[in-house]
């Protein structure tokens, strides 16, 4: 019965006082009765899939087949649902239930979208191909040669019925006037001609004129696209397009996203615009037409341009103008020094903008609201912006606690943030200010703003110390900073800079440039090996980049001038160091030992004499124990770190547009700390030798396997045990033969002393006594 009699009968039996079950009820009646917006009922079968309310959901699918089967939206959206959720025996049984009513009321589009859908999902349901020719049949009754085309296309016969589908719908798009792309390098083209009898087509392309091809070829050789496609417009209406690039630039940016499926990356969108044939605007003038045209693009309430060098632009429905587009794109950013920065360019740019100074104040806010949860660096820079920005923008209105003078206040907090304060010039700007305020000795303060490394403010602070004539503590200060770079790493950084291109003042020490290269070679494999297991964003990575960053500028400068000055040894030295060096990209390393080569070329032939077989570098001294830790280790990484890792880049990709996935990128650098970890691993492996009992000296002299007790020069008794690098181990006096001690030590035996080499200076040693230490080795050793 019809629900509107159902309720009709329903409501004379109420009047009547008869009782009536639950389903019956007028109400409920009337609900049925009454269609719910789409929107609302599609949202009724992904809640009721969410919840596992499967008995609900076949309620409701019921229910709407009776009142509103035209609907077809809410049930593809019913079929996402439980698609998602992985229940597709469901869909097939509902598609079913669906497609026969469609077909039965004459709803022939609504028909075909379900139909689509079932040979998409389940293309082997009963009754599918039935309802597909007669769908087809119906909807394009006079369409000539139709029945051809049904067949070339696989849906009268055919085991494929989802690839014969996507075929027929391709062959019934091929109408005259329509647009196409050929990827194979003939660009785009137009349909002049449709040959329904010989199912073929003649198309028009940029690069083949009236090129006849069969309709099955044309599907797979081309795309359709839109005639407001940049590249259909290039076809026959470039004069229209150029003359976008003045007076409409933001609808030429819409051209170009539609001809990457509305969403790319800026660099792809300018390969678009500037890329042959035809092009449109030059590479060399795109860099200053994208600067006018950004703001113009953010002001567009259709598109969404997310912050970056290289930001993703999307065309999507109207959303807001330039302040909405403004928040949003402060929502996107994932740091709180990023969107400090965001909050730093848009100053720049709200002048020139109508709504410029509702953005600036709509962001300003919202940062203020978040202040309390930003690290305190950001921090710092946000209460400079926000100082100044009052100042322009009187509606700009921070607090009291993000000026500047109280942001900084915590003098020993604004040390250690220095070098995380996101803008340059509010490094100096904190240092200053504290300056002011005169609670702080001003001299040691400086010296302590050099040993943290904060670029602008360490020239800022070592000009403050040269003026001052502090020379005792410039001395002292640069002495760390260069002797102990391993602790300083971010202050060797800046001297490295400024002592690469001179300018550091004269009256201050001025490191060799051999040196500085050593130094810097070393500290980044020290980085490198230190940033192993951790995050992509960790300090030790970002400064080993930033070092070898260092390397390649001004076509290798550096590297050619520290061999220039080097001595013949020196050179020997840097060349064997670069040669070992497995922490630099192969690529970057070989470009500086040709460089090396061009000014050194004795130290490239040179090799160095191995006197010790002990110290042979094709050998690698260990304990059993610890070759034993470090083949499973090896097997570790190798068997399940990898491959999880490559699972892992697999997953990450799926995800797409892999220019803004930050996951894929994590874990490609993850792959290649891996692979890394196993080329180390296997290279020590394969030169392992096990330290025995037939290493050891009669004549009591300290070798392999040695436990040695000696007393420095203040009369200190220590004890140390010397191993291979893989075995050692502080807590327990396990020290390397590589080691400058374990150098220093072998060779020599009771009653001798020894010196060596330290960053703080020379030590000396006498040695006291000579035992067997092996076997504790082997007993307790610990792993490094």
């Amino acid at each position: 019965m019809p629900p509107i009699r159902v309720l009709g009968c329903a409501l004379r039996a109420k009047k009547r006082g008869v009782f009536l079950p639950p389903k019956l009820c007028p109400t409920r009646v009337l609900r049925r009765t009454m269609p719910a917006p789409v929107s609302t009922r599609a949202q009724q079968f992904r809640e009721l899939v969410e919840r596992g309310e499967l008995q609900g959901f076949e309620d409701l699918w019921m229910e709407t087949l009776d009142v509103a089967p035209a609907d077809v939206q809410a049930f593809l959206a019913g079929i996402d649902a439980l698609e998602s959720q992985g229940l597709f025996d469901k869909v097939g049984l509902y598609l079913s239930m669906l497609t026969p009513v469609l077909l039965e009321r004459e709803l022939w589009s609504e028909a075909l979208q379900a139909l689509r859908k079932m040979a998409a999902i389940a293309p082997r349901e009963r009754g599918l191909r039935h309802g597909l020719l007669t769908a087809y049949r119906s909807l394009y009754a006079d369409k000539a040669n139709l029945e051809a085309l049904l067949e070339l296309a696989g849906v009268t016969e055919g085991k494929d019925l989802k690839e014969g589908v996507e075929k027929i719908d391709t062959f019934l798009g091929f109408t005259v006037g329509r647009y196409l792309f050929h990827p194979g390098g003939w660009f785009a083209g137009r349909v002049t001609e449709v040959d329904a009898e010989e199912a073929s087509v003649v198309i028009d392309f940029m690069e083949k004129r009236g090129h006849r091809m069969s309709m099955e070829m044309a599907a797979k050789k081309t795309e359709f696209i839109a005639d407001t496609d940049i590249r259909a417009m290039k076809l026959d209406r470039l004069d229209e397009l150029k003359t976008l690039v003045e007076e409409d630039p933001v609808e030429l940016i819409r051209c170009a996203l539609r001809s990457r499926r509305n969403k790319c990356v800026l660099r792809d969108l300018r390969d678009r615009i500037t890329s042959e044939p035809d092009v449109i605007i030059t590479t060399k003038v795109w860099s200053r037409w994208w600067q006018k045209t950004r703001t113009k693009v953010k002001s567009a309430d259709d598109i969404t341009i997310t912050p970056g060098a290289n930001p993703t632009l999307e065309l999507g429905e109207k959303s807001g103008g330039y302040a909405e587009a403004c928040l949003r794109d402060l929502r996107h950013i994932a740091t709180g020094s990023r969107r400090v920065r965001y909050f730093r360019d848009l100053m720049k740019e709200a002048a020139a903008h109508e709504d410029g100074e509702k953005a600036l104040t709509g962001v300003a806010q919202s940062l203020i609201e978040e202040s309390s949860e930003l690290e305190h660096g950001p921090q710092i820079s946000l209460a400079f912006l926000l100082d100044e920005a009052k100042g322009k923008w009187p509606v700009i209105s921070p607090p009291d606690d993000l000026s500047p003078s109280v942001v900084v206040a915590d003098h020993e907090a604004t040390l250690a943030a220095l070098p995380y304060i996101p803008v340059g010039a509010h490094r100096v700007a904190a240092v200053i200010e504290i300056q002011k305020q005169g609670e702080v000795d001003w001299l040691e303060f400086c010296c302590s703003v050099i040993l943290g490394g904060a670029a602008e403010a360490c020239d800022h602070c070592l000009h403050e110390l040269v003026r001052a004539g502090a020379a005792e503590q410039t001395e002292r200060t640069l002495a760390a900073v260069l002797e102990r770079y391993r602790d300083y790493p971010r202050a060797f950084l800046w001297y490295l800079r400024n002592a690469r291109v001179g300018k550091l003042p004269e009256s201050v020490r001025q490191e060799r440039m051999s040196t500085l290269l050593e130094k810097a070679l070393v500290l980044h494999s020290h980085l490198d090996v230190a940033g192993i297991g951790k995050a992509a964003e960790c300090e030790e990575r970002i400064l080993g980049k930033d070092i070898g960053k260092v390397f390649p500028l001004r076509d290798f400068e550096f590297i050619r001038n520290a061999f220039v000055e080097a001595s013949e040894s020196e050179a020997q030295n840097l060349a064997s160091l670069l040669r070992n060096n497995r922490s630099l990209q192969s690529d970057l390393r070989d470009h500086m030992l040709a460089n090396m080569f061009r000014v050194r070329p004795e130290a490239a032939k040179t090799e160095i004499e191995i006197t010790d077989p002990l110290f042979d570098p094709n050998i690698l001294y260990t304990t059993a124990r610890s070759l034993e830790a470090k083949k499973a280790e090896y097997e570790d990484v190798v068997n399940r770190q990898i491959p999880e890792n490559a699972a892992e880049i697999g997953r990450a990709a799926s995800h797409g547009d892999l220019s803004e996935n930050s996951e894929w990128t994590a874990a490609l650098e993850k792959q290649g700390q891996l692979t890394h970890v196993a080329e180390e691993l296997g290279d020590g492996i394969g030169k392992a030798r096990i330290i025995d009992r037939s290493m050891m000296d009669s004549r009591q002299k300290v070798t392999l396997g040695s436990r040695a007790t000696v007393t420095d020069a203040h009369g200190v008794r220590h004890e140390y045990t010397v191993l291979g690098p893989w075995d050692v181990d502080s807590n327990r006096g396990f020290i390397s033969y590589q080691s400058p001690l374990g150098k220093a030590l072998i060779g020599h035996g009771t009653g001798e002393s020894v010196s060596f080499e330290v960053p703080s200076g020379k030590l000396e040693y006498s040695i006291v006594q000579v035992l067997d230490g092996l076997e504790e080795a082997e007993r307790s050793v610990t792993v490094a």
